[in-house]
């Protein structure tokens, strides 16, 4: 019953109009809402504000929004047609389809906006040309170092050092898949001095150019010398819980970054440093029976299965979603 002990909150801000708003001020309030403020008797001053309510439920209103939200939807297909595709100029076409019907003139600023950019970065296609047809040509690494060299060339061009930010991304991601694959090949074959270079490459170029993914480089940090001294600790004796340590962090990885590039990175990023060092232990037993059966209990069918079959299995999408 606390509810009668104090004034009703519209009272209270009628109340509060009267003493501080000038008279014959404009009031607005909301279609079917109660105006304020309220007749009180406490108006002592007489006071006459002009109130005028926002029709914002009318069926003019209903169709602006709807139209908006369907300008949004064609927003969405847009983004991928762009992002993912490369499909730049339908994806032009699309913004001036949703400009004819969009509802509000905010959204229209937006969508002619977002036009003007997409028609630069169509006018850049001759300039961006050389490194999608290496990309198309799955030569990554030669598309990475022309890449290097046009975002210095095109600094002051934003739309193209965006793309080129986007593209770095894909070239380093392949290019590390490329190279992680190899060393696992020779890792499983029991050439750890052949898998060593390749993984540490691989983590290398991850990191350097961690900035380009969305990581908190100095959360990445911390996992990796945890990884260094956990694994320094590594002997005959604990070597089984090696793949229970691994999955922990493949587990924060997939909730992290389900469906992006970061999951695969990071996986890749954290494996490579985890199999060089493991590698390393490894190579101090010289009867290969004994790194069999170490290998045998670590389970690696588990670890393949999760970890790189994963792997590969995005970069699969990746490529036929580009194509």
């Amino acid at each position: 019953m606390q509810i009668y002990l104090r004034l009703n909150t519209r009272i209270e801000a009628s109340d509060w109009i009267y003493q501080n708003i000038p008279e014959n001020s404009t009031i607005l309030s909301e279609h079917w809402d109660d105006p304020l403020p309220l007749p009180l008797t406490v108006n002592s001053r007489n006071k006459h504000f002009n109130v005028m309510q926002l029709p914002v439920y009318d069926n003019d209103s209903q169709t602006k929004i709807m139209r908006d939200r369907a300008a949004d939807a064609l927003k969405v297909i847009v983004l991928d047609l762009h992002n993912n595709l490369d499909e730049t100029e339908k994806a032009i076409s699309l913004l001036h389809i949703a400009l004819k019907f969009v509802g509000t003139s905010g959204l229209e600023t937006k969508l002619k906006y977002e036009i003007n950019l997409l028609e630069g970065i169509k006018n850049n296609q001759e300039i961006i040309k050389p490194v999608l047809e290496l990309i198309a040509k799955e030569k990554h690494e030669e598309a990475w170092e022309q890449i290097k060299i046009d975002i210095v060339k095109h600094a002051e061009n934003n739309e193209l050092v965006e793309f080129y930010k986007k593209e770095s991304r894909t070239c380093i991601t392949s290019i590390a898949i490329e190279k992680f694959k190899l060393a696992r090949d020779y890792f499983d074959k029991g050439r750890f001095e052949l898998a060593k270079p390749l993984f540490e490459f691989t983590a290398k170029i991850i990191y350097d150019n961690i900035d380009l993914f969305d990581f908190n480089k100095e959360r990445i940090d911390e996992i990796l010398t945890d990884i260094k001294e956990s694994l320094a600790k590594l002997n005959k004796k604990n070597i089984d819980q090696f793949d229970e340590y691994r999955s922990s962090f493949v587990k924060i990885a997939k909730e992290k970054f389900e469906g992006k590039y970061e999951e695969m990175v990071l996986i890749m990023l954290l494996d490579s440093h985890m199999f060089d060092i493991l590698g390393d232990f490894l190579s101090k037993f010289k009867k290969r029976s004994d790194v069999s059966n170490i290998l045998q209990v670590l389970g690696w069918i588990t670890v393949w299965f999760y970890g790189v079959g994963f792997i590969f299995f995005i970069a699969d999408w990746i490529y036929k979603n580009k194509e």
